[in-house]
């Protein structure tokens, strides 16, 4: 509910403020008194276009804030879906400063575009004109007001209809599917089990696709992988490679190592690079023996492949998908082996569901036929104060 309005240099207003209370708040006074000013001044807070005209003469702008106060579930996800910070005791502060050419409007400290804060706004406050009469008339509108009226009251059992609906919809869904499937069961059937004994006879197992890519990539490539370790092997070993010259290089050092110790570092570092190359080489011969395919093993994987990748584009994007894909056919073979069952228990459940969505409508339209007394009682009282008891009769 909207609890404070602050307005500041708006049109003949200096500053004023007015707290507004539960129920019913009837601001009155003659002709020119700033009736209009004040909830012109709330449309404006709200997002209404503004412009220079409503700053008070000889003033530099014009603001207006407004408290509000909702704990509803749908104004605290709109608050957070344009990322506004949510108080604690649910406060909803919103402001409005306009200046000469421009205005800025914030909800919680937070500035926010024409956008958000009419989408906000919109979930806070309704205002009615002289000319919105026909809305209260207008009977497709009486259970948006009766529900607003009931508040909390009846929240649990809307959201009890609504949950039950969505049951019974997806169990009339289903109904509908197994009637149509029941006039073609057997070819459907024959159709699942063809592709559920060409998924299990392939013996899948997720992920080994991506393994046997990259023995693929690696068996399609290693003639150019080979090549390069050969050449790179005689750059190492080959006479004047780098073997021979660290062999050179520690000879040329050892034979003047005696005559200053310090000579020893280089000797020793010179050493750790020929048996870094010696182990090098080593693994050079290693690796490439590794590089051993036999056009059968090459055949073979390439043909798995083939195998997996024909599946995949049939059953799914990846092996998971189409493992999962097996498992809906086995559920929906068992399901056929005992289809008369399963009909008849889906039946069931379908009704107990319809059982448990009317329970549910009763109760709710109980509760609001209780509700709608009382808001009409309130109605005739809060009129009969406004002294229009004729209305009332």
């Amino acid at each position: 509910m909207l609890e404070s309005l602050h307005v500041k240099n708006l049109a003949l207003i200096k500053e004023s403020e007015v707290f507004f209370y539960p129920g019913l708040n009837i601001l009155s006074g003659e002709t020119g008194a700033g009736k209009s000013i004040i909830l012109g001044s709330i449309r404006l807070a709200l997002g209404a276009k503004a412009g220079k005209e409503f700053i008070r003469s000889g003033e530099e702008y014009a603001l207006i804030e407004l408290i509000f106060k909702s704990d509803k579930k749908e104004v605290i996800d709109r608050l957070r879906e344009f990322d506004l910070p949510v108080e604690d005791d649910y406060s909803i502060f919103i402001q409005r400063k306009i200046m000469d050419g421009r205005s800025v409007a914030k909800i919680n400290g937070e500035t926010v575009t024409g956008k958000a804060l009419k989408s906000i706004a919109s979930l806070l406050i309704n205002i009615h004109g002289q000319n919105d009469t026909a809305q209260l008339l207008d009977t497709k509108n009486y259970l948006d007001i009766l529900d607003e009226y009931a508040g909390l009251e009846i929240e649990d059992l809307l959201r009890h209809v609504e949950e039950s609906f969505l049951t019974y919809s997806s169990l009339v869904k289903e109904l509908e599917e197994n009637e149509s499937l029941d006039k073609n069961r057997d070819r459907e059937l024959s159709l699942a089990e063809f592709e559920l004994n060409e998924i299990d006879s392939a013996n899948i197992k997720a992920g080994e696709d991506d393994t046997l890519e990259d023995r693929y990539r690696l068996m399609n490539n290693s003639k150019k992988i080979v090549e390069a370790i050969s050449r790179a092997y005689q750059a190492i070993d080959s006479e004047g490679g780098v073997n021979d010259t660290l062999d050179h290089a520690l000879r040329e050092v050892r034979s003047v190592l005696r005559y200053d110790d310090k000579i020893s570092d280089i000797e020793s570092q010179l050493s750790d690079a020929a048996d870094i190359v010696g182990q090098l080489r080593y693994s050079m011969d290693e690796y490439m023996s590794s590089l051993e395919f036999s056009e059968a093993e090459f055949n073979e994987v390439e043909n798995r492949l083939d195998t997996l990748n024909h599946l995949k584009n049939k059953y799914g994007n990846s092996l998971e998908d189409v493992l999962k894909y097996a498992e809906e056919k086995r559920g929906f073979i068992e399901k056929m082996a005992d289809f008369g069952s399963y009909m008849a228990d889906l039946k069931k459940r379908l009704e107990k569901s319809r059982d448990v969505l009317l329970g549910c409508c009763r109760q709710l339209t109980d509760a609001r036929k209780e509700k709608a007394k009382i808001l009409s009682l309130d109605l005739e009282r809060n009129l009969k104060q406004l002294n229009r008891g004729k209305c009332c009769k």
